[in-house]
């Protein structure tokens, strides 16, 4: 123990090492306000955006009056008919864009949610006919069955929603919906979300691999303290052998402080912005409904938009999940980063390798026993990387399995690898 701190004491020491993790602390600080300025931005141009379609229904309104005052004294009953319908038309949509203004502008989200609930209530019934098209290309009944349900989820729990480019029609994107072309562009746009609040924030965060990301840049930080020390020009280790250390003692004492700061690195960098939610937007509610998918079809291997199951669960739960993930990521990434860089005695030269081969093995197919299919936190605690490798054995439980018992696999590699290295320094 007495050497663990010693260790832990030396990284401390390191004044660059200190000013690089301020560095990226405050990195992930300007991350969390800048989306916090899109966000405010975005919601402004929504008020905006509604406010101006309110004004040119209502200049729409005013031209069918001035043409039902012409047609009236022409006697053309017909049109005068017609041009009432139109103005009531018109003043009746004008009024539902400044009632959703409103709505945007007092945050009364349950307003927003009981009009999104009616319109989806119409697409669910018949779905084979009642469709909600882009460009001609139809939303899946699965989003539409998805998004009835969180909506409903959201209205019951009085949630704050992340908010997203179009005011109208706040769908969720789902793996079910297959746009191409500009269709593809337009869904991509109108389905990004924001999250303005703390816990949504992280949310949204890890599902863009902003974990592996931290990771690595902590191997970077924290995994080099014994190979910096066998290179020609170092001295320590030599150091130790006419010291009473074992072997054993000096090789996991280096390890697990690197492990430790790792570890806390990447957690302190991921939660940072939860505590800068504190001045600005909130934290916001651990209640909010996070998508996940249905057990795949292994009989067809098929997606049936129709029939295909779904579930939620809150988001406490959820990033409960994924701090787990996140401790067996870390431990995997700086062990395997361990191996390379105890081979290469190269940090920068490790980093990258270490990058390019996580790079490669999660976007490689899905395989039950490929540690870097884990590396995807989101799409594995969320199912989807299960549902479309149509792989049932890719979930959370097998993913602590296959990261624990191949970081240990690589840790005793490494192992002896030191003990062979060490026996001829």
């Amino acid at each position: 123990m007495r050497l663990f701190i010693f260790e832990c004491k030396k990284y401390l020491k390191k004044k660059m090492l200190l000013l690089t993790i301020l560095l990226t602390i405050i990195l992930s600080g300007v991350l969390y306000f800048y989306n916090s300025i899109v966000a405010q931005n975005l919601l402004g141009g929504i008020v905006n955006q509604l406010e101006h379609n309110a004004s040119v229904l209502l200049t729409y309104s005013k031209e069918f009056e001035i043409l039902k005052e012409t047609e009236s004294k022409n006697e053309n009953y017909e049109a005068v008919e017609e041009a009432d319908r139109m103005i009531h038309h018109y003043e009746e949509s004008s009024k539902e864009y400044l009632a959703t203004k409103n709505a945007y502008e007092t945050k009364d989200w349950s307003f927003l949610y009981q009009r999104d609930l009616e319109f989806l209530s119409t697409l669910m019934y018949e779905p084979e006919f009642n469709k909600y098209f882009i460009e001609e290309q139809p939303v899946s009944n699965f989003t539409i069955r998805a998004n009835f349900e969180e909506r409903t989820l959201l209205k019951d729990t009085n949630q704050t929603p992340m908010l997203q480019n179009d005011p109208n029609d706040l769908f969720l994107a789902t793996v079910y919906d297959e746009f191409t072309g500009s269709a593809l562009e337009q869904w991509n746009t109108m389905t990004k979300r924001f999250g303005t609040e703390g816990f949504t924030y992280i949310y949204q965060m890890t599902q863009y691999l902003s974990i592996p990301i931290t990771v690595l840049v902590a191997c970077f930080l924290f995994g080099s303290n014994l190979s910096s020390e066998m290179t020609k020009g170092s001295r320590q280790l030599l150091l130790t052998r006419v010291l009473p250390i074992h072997p054993v003692r000096l090789f996991f004492s280096k390890y697990t402080s690197g492990l430790f700061f790792s570890t806390m690195f990447t957690i302190i960098i991921q939660l940072f912005p939860l505590f800068l939610s504190l001045f600005q937007g909130g934290v916001g509610s651990l209640s909010y409904p996070i998508l996940m998918y249905g057990v795949p079809n292994l009989d067809t291997k098929t997606l049936n938009e129709y029939e295909d199951s779904f579930s939620f669960i809150t988001l406490d739960h959820y990033l409960i999940k994924a701090l787990v993930l996140t401790i067996f990521v870390t431990f995997f990434l700086y062990t395997f980063y361990y191996l390379i860089n105890l081979l290469i005695r190269n940090p920068s030269l490790s980093t990258i390798i270490t990058a390019t081969l996580s790079f490669l093995g999660v976007y490689a197919e899905p395989r039950t026993y490929n540690p870097f299919t884990y590396f995807d936190i989101h799409k594995i605690i969320n199912g989807e990387t299960a549902l479309l490798s149509f792989n049932e054995n890719i979930h959370f439980s097998n993913g602590i399995l296959i990261l624990g018992f191949g970081g240990i696999l690589i840790l005793l590699i490494t192992y002896s690898r030191f003990r062979i290295t060490n026996n001829f320094f």
